[in-house]
């Protein structure tokens, strides 16, 4: 067997638990789930995409669930999110991807049950709700129009691990900025630099393990 064949089968094993994992009911007006997607082709789709009722010319990107999902083989970043609300991730692999794994910015993000393994850079980055100030004091901040809204986003039962392969400093697991992120029951592991890295307010890690 060569090498190829044995990547695509490790692969394969690694992503059959969250294929097989039961569909979330989500309020979402758009959902996409069993995709994979090997080097930007889509080679497997086992079930039609439920809905994709989004609003053209929409401002900002709200209401999307992205469930049992695999990215595999990118040059670049394999989940961008930008200007959200309300958006979900679970049950995602994101392996092999030259930059970020996954880059979200917005309010009301929900990263579960994700894996992100072999990145270029940094694993994911998150950011959201308003830290413009970093001042501890608190007149001197609203005199900056800072309001510290928080952003809601949560990170939750994930695994970060083998990022940083081609950056190797200063691309963390966790890349974070804003106000109001809770970051808990991760594990982030093996890698030669920072497993977080961050500036904010009002952040809350709590049960996460860090290792190698």
């Amino acid at each position: 067997q060569d090498a190829s064949a044995f990547r695509h089968d490790l692969d394969e094993q690694m992503l059959g638990d969250a294929l097989d994992a039961p569909r979330a009911k989500t309020p979402a007006s758009v959902w996409l789930g069993d995709f994979d997607f090997w080097n930007g082709r889509r080679v497997a789709q086992r079930r039609e995409m439920a809905s994709a009722a989004a609003s053209r010319g929409q401002a900002r990107l709200e209401r999307v669930a992205l469930q049992n999902f695999g990215i595999h083989y990118a040059r670049v970043s394999g989940v961008v999110v930008a200007a959200a609300r309300n958006v979900q991730l679970q049950d995602l692999i994101v392996s092999n991807v030259g930059q970020v794994g996954v880059d979200m910015d917005g309010e009301y993000l929900h990263v579960n049950r994700v894996e992100v393994a072999h990145t270029g850079c940094g694993a994911m980055s998150l950011n959201g709700g308003d830290s413009f100030c970093l001042g501890s004091d608190p007149e001197y901040c609203h005199e900056q129009g800072s309001t510290l809204r928080r952003s809601q986003n949560v990170v939750e039962h994930s695994v970060l691990h083998n990022f940083a392969r081609l950056c190797r400093t200063y691309t963390p697991g966790l890349a974070f900025t804003g106000c109001g992120h809770t970051f808990r029951h991760n594990v982030v592991r093996d890698a030669p630099h920072s497993g977080v890295i961050g500036a904010g307010n009002d952040c809350v890690f709590a049960d996460n393990s860090f290792r190698h």
